[in-house]
């Protein structure tokens, strides 16, 4: 009678969770002259259906930060496991009752590219029962799983901006750049996932004013160079750092001024010829033609005393060149020689110059 009761038992009915409790089974063999009792008792859990009450849909936190994730399951004995990408690191920490489970998924340091993705919390169930056949052997009375998966994202935060931005080398038409990568600090700087290239843009735009340039050292100067600028144009570029997760820094700006290129020709000469000197008045090319600010004339002559050494004595003076400076508001300026050599005829020739280079002279002649 034990025997069928405690091992063979079936219940035909749906259990409820008000069913939960002791149940006692007295049994009682009268044969006279002997007189037993036997007392069985059954505690009776009613756990809920398998399944997974609590579990974030997402979850996210800083590169290099830590963050855990709570899986909750309910059912007779739940169990949890948790499953994810290939090559993330995490731990599993997992607390189980008679009516289920709670399953922690721990990231020590999260590393972009590596801990993101869709991690799957396992919850199973199962069973053992004593064989009807057999009280010293269990098998499974039964077995349930459910899963859910979650989403670990890794986020990074853009790099800071780069330090000691300045202009090296600027031609009329383009210009290196110099900068430092930026700072290195705590959730900020190098954005935790280190600079992967660094991105130029000027303004006013022109046929490459912006260009990409890859990290070249891991720290110390980095080094850029823009062409296809306007000629003496005021120049307005921008450097941002862009990590290895796509973000892009706040951009940092310099200003600078092109070079002009060659100006035109001088205006007309004004000579006065006094004796054996010269005075030449210098004046500036029209405004439009001077490419740039004037910094200075290049002046020089030559007399036929080169070809004919007698015609000239020793101590005058056959030819010459000199840089005379602007010093003037109005970019005029003078050019006195004395010493010239008497009744010889000389060729003057002068130039218009600016930091871009020195323009074109057409030859004046005096005696």
């Amino acid at each position: 009678f034990m025997s069928t009761l405690l091992f063979g038992w079936t219940v035909g009915t749906a259990i409820q969770p008000s069913d939960a409790g002791t149940y006692y089974c007295r049994g009682q063999l009268t044969a006279p002259p002997i007189w037993e009792n036997a007392t069985g008792a059954l505690t009776v859990t009613v756990a809920g259906s398998l399944q997974i009450t609590s579990l974030p849909a997402s979850a996210a936190n800083l590169h290099g930060a830590t963050l855990t994730v709570t899986c909750v399951a309910t059912g007779y004995h739940a169990n949890i496991t948790w499953t994810g990408p290939a090559g993330a690191v995490f731990s599993t920490a997992v607390t189980s009752t008679a009516t289920g489970s709670t399953g922690h998924l721990a990231f020590p340091s999260l590393t972009w590219g590596r801990d993101s993705g869709q991690f799957r919390c396992r919850a199973s169930s199962a069973a053992l029962c004593t064989s009807p056949r057999d009280r010293n052997k269990t098998m499974p009375c039964f077995t349930a799983s459910v899963s859910q998966a979650v989403a670990v994202s890794v986020q990074v935060v853009a790099p800071g901006p780069v330090q000691a931005l300045q202009e090296r080398l600027v031609t009329s038409s383009s210009a290196t750049l110099k900068w430092t990568p930026p700072a290195k600090a705590p959730l900020s700087g190098l954005g935790q996932t280190g600079i992967a290239r660094y991105h130029i843009a000027c303004t006013p735009p022109s046929t490459a004013a912006s260009t990409v340039v890859a990290r070249a050292t891991p720290s110390g100067d980095e080094i850029g160079t823009v062409s296809g600028l306007p000629h003496f144009a005021d120049i307005n570029c921008t450097v941002a750092a862009e990590d290895n997760a796509g973000l892009r820094g706040q951009p940092v700006a310099v200003l600078f001024k092109t070079l002009g290129s060659a100006p035109s020709q001088p205006g007309e000469l004004r000579l006065n010829v006094s004796g054996t000197a010269v005075t030449v008045g210098l004046l500036p090319p029209p405004l439009a033609d001077r490419n740039g600010v004037l910094t200075a004339y290049n002046v020089s002559y030559e007399t036929g005393c080169l070809v004919c050494p007698g015609c000239c004595s020793a101590t005058c003076s056959s030819r010459s060149s000199r840089r005379v400076s602007i010093t003037t508001a109005d970019a005029s300026a003078t050019f006195y020689e004395p010493g010239l050599c008497v009744s010889q005829t000389y060729s003057l020739r002068v130039s218009a110059c600016t930091a871009g280079g020195c323009g074109p002279s057409i030859p004046t002649y005096f005696v």
